[in-house]
């Protein structure tokens, strides 16, 4: 037998209703996800708020600006943030249309300016400079980073000032260890000297190295050392070792063979020594181990094999004179060893 049944009858207006409602649900803001078109930021002034629009997490900007800041606080260009590990090449892809590196209007400003020759990467470099007129025996540490000096050489020349002396023209800077040529082309034109300061303050100085002591080389410490102007711990302790490895000086002059002090520099403190060449070691010649005169910075391998297979073969040397029987040895090497061996 078949039944027949009736179909229920349904209310579409409660149907469109829920269809309205699901629409108006998948339209509704979700928090955590912005439905708002990013604005375009500057990644190397951009700060946590510029970068959190952009989609990323309070933890992923702060990787962000620790990059940023650990490069020096500005991305070359845009391609550089790929870098940054937290930033994939997909994510890359979604933000690159925000980001712009604001450039153009500063390369424009200078460009009437610039020869053509020069590259935009110049360009770039010469913006974070400023050239203008100083006098480098005022001029400040900060003011010598913004002429374009680098650190080491605006310490350089504060060191140089200070513990040695002032500037009297722009080709003084050469006296720099890290100044040269190309740097002097650069900022010569820019150096003006004030000459009252100058002179009230070369006065003062020349009073202070007038009542300067004069000290003996072969005695003094690091201490004493350092009361000579131009000679700071590290100069006092290379004058100290290089005394220690020769036995003493027996010549002031002696000083100009040590590495890494300037010649420049050295000019002004030989002025303040002397040396008392009875502080002098010797070494007995007839007696001492191979070693020990090759330890000696007069000595290499090949003249103390000389020395020694004369004094092997003929037992003892007599007078200093004796040292030309063992070889080719110049007469300028024999008298300035001569000074620290000993014949008994």
């Amino acid at each position: 037998m078949d039944y027949w049944v009736e179909a229920p009858s349904i209310n579409t207006h409660q149907l469109d209703s829920l269809i309205t409602e699901s629409v108006e649900v998948s339209n509704t803001p979700v928090p955590g996800k912005s439905n708002v078109k990013p604005n375009t930021i500057d990644p190397n002034t951009a700060g946590k708020i510029g970068w959190m629009q952009l989609g990323f997490s309070e933890k992923q900007v702060k990787s962000i600006l620790n990059y940023r800041s650990a490069i020096g606080g500005k991305f070359k260009d845009i391609n550089h943030i790929q870098k940054i590990y937290i930033i994939d090449s997909f994510k890359f892809s979604k933000i690159k249309p925000y980001l712009c590196i604001e450039t153009h209007g500063m390369l424009d400003s200078v460009a009437s300016v610039t020869p053509s020759w020069k590259t935009s990467k110049m360009v770039k470099k010469e913006l974070r400079t400023s050239l203008f007129v100083f006098d480098p025996n005022k001029i400040s540490y900060d003011s010598l980073l913004l002429l374009g000096f680098h650190s080491k050489q605006a310490s350089s020349l504060i060191k140089y000032r200070e513990k040695i002396e002032y500037f009297g023209s722009s080709t003084d800077l050469l006296k720099l260890y890290l100044y040269n040529e190309s740097d002097h082309k650069k900022y010569a034109f820019y150096v003006q000297i004030d000459a009252e300061y100058l002179e009230l303050f070369s006065k003062n100085n020349s009073l202070k190295t007038f009542e300067t002591e004069i000290i003996e080389l072969n005695t003094a410490d690091t201490a004493q050392l350092m009361q000579i102007r131009g000679v700071g711990p590290y100069y006092a302790a290379k004058i100290i070792q290089y005394r220690n490895a020769l036995g003493g000086y027996f010549d002031k002059k002696q000083l100009y063979e040590i590495k890494k002090i300037p010649k420049e520099r050295m000019d002004i403190i030989i002025k303040s020594v002397f040396t008392d060449g009875k502080q002098v070691k010797k070494i007995s010649i007839n007696n001492c181990e191979f070693k020990e005169l090759l330890a000696h910075p007069y000595f290499d391998y090949y003249e103390t094999k000389l020395l020694f297979d004369y004094r092997n073969e003929h037992v003892k040397f007599i007078y200093l004179q004796d040292l030309k029987k063992t070889g080719p040895l110049p007469d300028r090497f024999i008298n300035k060893v001569g000074h620290y061996l000993i014949f008994d």
